[in-house]
């Protein structure tokens, strides 16, 4: 049986990723998806210059 601290930190969870989620429906997909690709290319260029 859960005590009530892990019922309470499940709670905080579950509401960051309820705003997480609010936060990525404000963007356009097209504008998640440019920053994800220019995010995941400066991560390949970096690790080519070292």
């Amino acid at each position: 049986i859960p005590d009530f601290a892990s019922v309470f930190r499940f709670s905080d969870i579950v509401i960051a990723l309820e705003k997480d989620v609010a936060e990525l429906k404000k963007d356009p997909l097209h504008t998640q998806v440019t920053a994800l690709v220019d995010e995941y290319l400066d991560t390949r260029m970096g690790a080519t210059r070292e």
